[in-house]
């Protein structure tokens, strides 16, 4: 793969990051996701912003060429969210990159204004409502059903899907929305003796653990956005910035806190945007 850092514009670029937005001109699609790439190199983390689905879906399929860290973070779907199978999958989604941004991953986030400012639980809220259950811990059984239902899982008969628990005499199956398989607990009274990740289908073992933690499956929080969940040390990019922009002035959806908590970037990004040509170009900002 071509290495950038051997061209001067590259260098010119990456030398400027930090004093402001930078203008970008001349990428096609392909080259636009391999010059961010090797310009997030250093970054915590990165997030390409740009104004609809189907765009940050063309984005993400280049970019993964380049890096395999690249996720895509949707919206909530408006009307349905989880009443639907599109509506469950897109809340697993958010959850599974929540997780992964809350155990501080170097992620390439790719979303959409619309995502990046909806109103979420903070960190500090989702570090409360965490569930970690441990080889010799002693659990109330109705104690730990309540909280499973406050956290936004449905108590089953038989545990079958991401959300879902079910109490059995001496056994609590839980799935959680965030890993791949879910447990099973064996109580010894009320002390648990063994946790086994197991396999929904054929219901057997799959390997035996001393520990696991339930991440909370609700988005019920409002203080604060998506923006709020990246550190100091990010690399924004604005795909087809004037589009974005116009979005932040003028949807009436986009919450007046979220616009306080941004209005530096964007009041940046309106200056950049001033006798904007091609939909080619794209934006770079850090967060300072």
């Amino acid at each position: 793969m071509f290495d950038l850092k051997g061209l001067k514009v590259f260098n010119e670029i990456k030398a400027a990051l930090g004093t402001g937005m930078i203008r970008v001109t001349g990428c096609v699609p392909s080259q636009m996701e391999h010059m961010i790439w090797q310009l997030g190199d250093g970054f915590d983390a990165k997030v390409i912003i740009t104004f609809d689905e189907p765009k940050a879906m063309d984005i993400l399929s280049s970019y993964k060429a380049f890096d395999d860290n690249g996720v895509y973070y949707p919206a909530k779907d408006p009307v349905f969210d989880k009443a639907d199978i599109r509506g469950t999958y897109l809340s697993e989604q958010r959850l599974e990159i929540t997780k992964r941004l809350f155990d501080k991953e170097n992620l390439t986030v790719i979303t959409t204004l619309d995502a990046f400012s909806e109103e979420l639980s903070s960190f500090r809220e989702i570090s409360k409502d965490l569930i970690t259950i441990k080889t010799g811990d002693t659990v109330n059984l109705e104690e730990l059903a309540k909280r499973l239902v406050e956290l936004g899982y449905e108590n089953e008969s038989q545990v079958g899907a991401h959300g879902e628990f079910s109490l059995r005499g001496n056994i609590i199956d839980i799935f959680p929305y965030t890993q791949d398989a879910p447990f099973r607990i064996d109580l010894w009274g009320d002390e648990v003796e063994k946790i086994k990740m197991f396999d929904v289908e054929s219901q057997r073992s799959i390997e035996t653990v001393e520990e696991f933690t339930v991440f909370p499956g609700g988005e019920k929080g409002h203080s604060a956005t998506f923006f709020d969940y990246f550190p100091e040390n990010t690399l924004y990019i604005f795909d087809e910035p004037a589009k974005v922009f116009d979005q932040f002035l003028f949807d009436e959806a986009l919450p007046e806190e979220f616009k306080k908590r941004t209005c530096l970037l964007f009041s940046m990004l309106d200056t950049a945007c001033e006798e904007l040509p091609e939909d080619e170009k794209f934006f770079v900002k850090t967060r300072n």
